[in-house]
This record gives structure tokens, sequence and C-alpha cells, in this order.
């Protein structure tokens, strides 16, 4: 009975206080307009590589994370998004040491959230 109080009174907390996220999109912007802005317009707008608005609804959260730690590997797979933007843009987005960083590549995927 205890146990079972315990595992509700959890779960109701959990409901009132939240998780806080981990990741900031303040942080994320400022990656972006650092690393990202030279060759991506935060609106539908093509530049050097796609526009960036609503990303987060176009791909999976997991398949923008994969896609920043490794944009080569991901390219050299048989994936077929990345198979889209090898065929629609002729310069491959480089692998930024700063992105091998699993808390800065949720700060920029946060940032993406907001466009």
């Amino acid at each position: 009975m205890v146990k079972t109080l315990s595992i509700i009174i959890l779960f109701v907390l959990g409901l009132i206080f939240p998780m806080p996220s981990f990741s900031d999109p303040l942080p994320g912007e400022v990656l972006f307009k650092n690393k990202c802005k030279k060759c991506h317009k935060t609106t539908e707008q093509l530049a050097t590589g796609p526009g960036l608005k609503d990303v987060t609804r176009r791909r999976s959260i997991e398949w923008i994370d994969r896609w920043l730690k490794n944009p080569k590997a991901v390219m050299n797979s048989d994936d077929p998004i990345a198979q889209e933007l090898k065929k629609n843009f002729k310069i491959q987005m480089p692998t930024y040491p700063e992105m091998s960083d699993d808390e800065k590549r949720m700060d920029i995927i946060e940032y993406l959230k907001t466009l």
C-alpha cells in the first residue's frame, strides 16, 4: 500500500513539476548564428543549404541529431532524406567539432524548434 501511494505521489509531482529541459534555445541560437547562418536561412528560403523553418516538423529529432553529429555518415548512408539533399544541394554540410557535444546539438535543436 505504501509503495503504491509513493508511486502515485511521485507521478502527481511529476505532472505538477515536470523535469526541466536540459537544452536551451538561447545558446543554440548563438551557435546557429556562428556556425549555420552562413549556409542556412531561418525561413523556407534556400541558400547554400535548405531553409530551416519548420525543420523539426519535417524531420524527426533523432534524424536531426544524427545529421548534426555526423552529416557525412548520414549522407553516405542509404538514408532517403540525405540522398534527396545530396541531389538538391551541391555543397555537403561539414562536420563541426561542436556537434560532437550532445548538449550543444540539443541546444541547436531547441533553437530549430522555435523557427
